[in-house]
């Protein structure tokens, strides 16, 4: 939904209505008793009132332990537990991150002048195995660690570095097993018949990684956030995460396999930082899951429907419910109404809150942050006619707020000069708005 002009959406009673992303300079009102969700809400320019029923807005990052179960093997060059060196750096062992029961890759060869070492700040401060190939041409001792061998892989996600070189990342580390002889390893085609069936692989003649096939079996392939055509499709090398899934088997057993039987200065140099198998043709949004946990952690990227949610401001009118989903805060610059958030709320510096009156407070089941400075503006009340006594503005699960007093209280509509001092406090999961009577100062002369 485009917010640049505003939108009014009414879902009545018993129905629910769906938008995946709500964006622009306008505001998104919801009307009626009914359910609205949206997937992504997150620019920091757009803002939402509920008149009625209930809005769910998603604020979803995934982490590690939200990916999709069942993945044949997920290695990290960021977890260096899981990395053995020999006396000379080069790595000897890389388990999987989920630890004991699940595999670990091992040299194919533990001698000769390929290496696979970990290299420190390759791509968003984050190390990398750099794969180093053999300097001599009659040397076919590769830099390649080997897992167990699969013969039906449909989905596989990695991250690649800045190195530009040739070789293989995922392949096999023997002759093809479906043909005599070797030549280019990479994700063959189960049953494939020459080394350009290889789904990932380097073009040797251009010294440039790129996805070069597109195969049979409902291959859907993405990369850097965005659907690509498999054929000739180069990577930025500023730090790569592709994936691609398949109905079709794909066979391989190690990364960065490379053979001598070609020119060296294609040997093997190529980085990789993260690598997901799995055995399961994974659907749009499982690997939408996978990226958006991949990007934001390689590439400082957001991926939208699984991001924070962001807003300028945030109307709950008295009666309608607003349900934060996800792990992270909703971040609102103004927060206002007498209604409900199912969640966590946070009002991002500076903000403020905006109370229409003082009779009905807000409720926020989770936490409410606030910033240290702020606003809070009180429409509608003159502070001379009012009780001197505390007002409930807000009742929290937890109330996370520093000292208040860089806050400041105003109210617009006051049209008398008053005496009175209001000033905000916490206590207990509330928060207050103190109004006293300004003490009678007397001196003598």
């Amino acid at each position: 939904v485009d917010l640049s002009a505003g939108a009014v959406v009414g879902v009545a009673a018993g129905d629910s209505g769906r938008i995946r992303t709500a964006a622009g300079s306008g505001t998104l009102v919801k009307t009626s008793a009914g359910d609205l969700y949206v997937d992504d809400f997150a620019d920091s320019a757009a803002s939402l009132e509920v008149r009625g029923g209930r809005v769910t807005v998603k604020s979803l990052e995934i982490t590690r332990d939200m990916l999709p179960e069942g993945a044949y093997l997920h290695v990290d060059a960021t977890a260096s537990a899981t990395i053995t060196e020999d006396s000379s750096g080069k790595v000897t062992g890389w388990q999987d991150v989920r630890g004991a029961g699940y595999q670990t890759l091992v040299r194919h060869k533990t001698s000769g002048s390929g290496s696979a070492k970990v290299t420190p700040n390759l791509v968003n401060n984050l190390p990398m195995i750099r794969f180093v190939g053999f300097e001599n041409p009659d040397d076919v001792n590769s830099p390649a660690l080997k897992y167990t061998p699969c013969s039906d892989l449909k989905s596989v996600f990695m991250v690649l570095g800045p190195t530009q070189y040739g070789g293989t990342l995922v392949g096999n580390c023997s002759d093809n097993p479906f043909l005599s002889g070797g030549k280019m390893y990479g994700l063959w085609r189960r049953g494939g018949g020459n080394y350009d069936d290889t789904l990932l692989k380097a073009d040797l003649y251009s010294e440039q990684y790129v996805i070069v096939r597109e195969v049979a079996g409902g291959t859907f392939a993405r990369l850097n956030g965005a659907d690509i055509v498999l054929a000739n499709t180069k990577l930025t090398f500023a730090g790569d995460v592709v994936g691609f899934a398949t109905y079709e088997g794909i066979y391989g057993d190690c990364f960065a396999q490379i053979k001598s039987n070609y020119n060296t200065k294609y040997g093997g140099k190529q980085d990789l930082g993260e690598a997901i198998l799995y055995r399961e043709a994974l659907s749009h949004e499982s690997m939408l899951r996978v990226e958006s946990y991949l990007r934001r952690k390689w590439q400082n990227a957001e991926t939208p429907g699984y991001r924070a949610a962001r807003m300028h401001g945030l109307t709950v009118a008295a009666g309608a419910e607003l349900v934060v989903y996800g792990n992270k805060p909703l971040t609102v610059d103004t927060l206002t109404g007498a209604g409900g958030v199912d969640g966590d709320v946070t009002v991002a510096s500076t903000g403020g809150i905006v109370c229409d009156g003082l009779a009905a407070p807000m409720t926020v089941t989770g936490t409410l942050t606030l910033p240290a400075d702020g606003a809070l503006i009180v429409h509608g009340v003159e502070p001379s006619a009012v009780a001197a006594r505390p007002y409930v503005l807000a009742t929290c699960g937890t109330l996370a707020a520093p000292s208040l007093t860089g806050w400041t209280v105003t109210f617009p509509d006051a049209t008398h000069t008053t005496r009175r001092k209001a000033s905000l406090r916490a206590e207990d999961g509330m928060l207050y708005l103190d109004i006293k009577q300004a003490g009678l100062g007397i001196s003598f002369r």
